[in-house]
């Protein structure tokens, strides 16, 4: 059996140790259980800057 885990590790700003921990443990205990397992890459969208930020004026 093959699972995929999809997980939000990464942000634009820095990069969340505690889910790369947690995804590390996943991956640990399903190979303990002979299951394959693969990261699904789930990177967040950047939100987009209101133009009034962008150019110093309120």
């Amino acid at each position: 059996m093959k699972i995929g885990i999809i997980t939000i590790h990464y942000s634009f700003i820095t990069c969340n140790y505690g889910s790369l921990m947690q995804l590390y443990a996943m991956q640990q205990v399903l190979a303990g259980m002979s299951v394959q397992s693969a990261l699904v890459k789930q990177l967040p969208r950047p939100l987009p800057v209101p133009p009034r930020l962008l150019h110093g004026k309120n």
